[in-house]
């Protein structure tokens, strides 16, 4: 059964923070783990309850457009192969039904550390010419987020219409809708940071003892789409986790995130500082060798009725 997660967040509408400190995020940070928690599976998923406080922020995506930006460091080297045109059958959020895009234009990508993406464009940009544009403007801005984050993306789906973006994190599709999320307003980078959380550590995180534990230690969540829609929790949580990593947020937001959530930050930390496959933030690649997907990592779903 897919799952989607969807991000529905209106650009434009929220104050984004002052910036204090330029260059790419480091791994470095300014909270101690408050404990080590244990990462097995959880049968007794504990709720916050009554006594919880109210969420620092709307959505974390919105903390500053500044935690990853076009000009940090990037794995997309700008190598696109079209394939052709197929028929592919796409879920549409908005329109809360499944719809096909009869012969989609079809292009495979590849980055620095040789990850592969294949790439469903909407067949009403109408020529390949426009899709490769349309490709050339949205897809650089999944070269900024960390090898970790992308190696379970197989597809992204781009759309000419309606809003969000959405991901369906057992196939490793992310359906994005291209007028929601203007490359002018500066808030492409998080956006692929959040939906690529859904689909690398979701899996690792939810369900499991140490999200638990932390979840009720911390008696709060980090924003209110997190509080609104738990399911999202993780991805919101991950991405205030990196977004304070970054060093570009001032002590004003610094102190919500470390108050709000010290033991979701202590949990990312203990799972992820110490990952290897951090290019292209620190510079160097894992060496781990990808395959390009093929149907069978994105599901029968996905394809057109006979």
């Amino acid at each position: 059964m897919m799952k989607f997660f969807t991000l529905a967040y209106t650009v434009g509408t929220f104050l984004v923070p002052g910036v204090n400190c330029d260059g790419p995020p480091t791994l470095s940070y300014p909270y101690g783990p408050k404990t080590k928690f244990p990462v097995g599976q959880s049968t007794n998923y504990t709720s916050l309850d009554s006594t919880s406080t109210s969420p620092p922020f709307w959505g974390t995506v919105f903390i500053s457009k500044k935690f990853l930006t076009e000009n940090d460091p990037n794995a997309f080297n700008k190598r696109i192969k079209y394939i052709g045109r197929e028929c592919r059958s796409i879920y549409h959020e908005h329109l809360e039904k499944w719809v096909e895009l009869k012969n989609a234009f079809v292009f495979k990508i590849k980055f620095k550390d040789g990850i592969k993406f294949i790439v469903w464009v909407d067949p009403k940009y109408k020529s390949k010419k426009r899709a490769k544009e349309v490709i050339k403007k949205m897809i650089p801005s999944w070269g900024t987020i960390p090898e970790f984050l992308r190696r379970d993306i197989h597809v992204i789906a781009i759309l000419s219409e309606g809003e969000g973006a959405n991901a369906d994190v057992t196939g490793g599709v992310i359906t994005w809708h291209e007028k929601t999320f203007d490359i002018d307003e500066g808030y492409n980078e998080e956006v692929c940071f959040h939906e690529a959380a859904h689909t690398s550590v979701d899996f690792d995180v939810y369900n499991t003892d140490g999200w638990d534990a932390a979840v009720k230690a911390d008696r709060n969540y980090i924003s209110e789409y997190a509080s609104d829609y738990p399911d999202e929790d993780v991805a919101e949580s991950f991405g205030a986790w990196y977004a304070l990593k970054s060093g570009r947020l001032d002590q004003s937001d610094n102190e919500k995130i470390t108050s709000a959530i010290p033991h979701r930050l202590a949990l990312f930390d203990d799972l992820y500082s110490d990952d290897a496959d951090w290019f292209p933030v620190s510079g160097q690649k894992s060496g781990r060798k990808y395959k390009r997907p093929k149907k069978k990592d994105w599901g029968t779903s996905y394809d057109c009725e006979k």
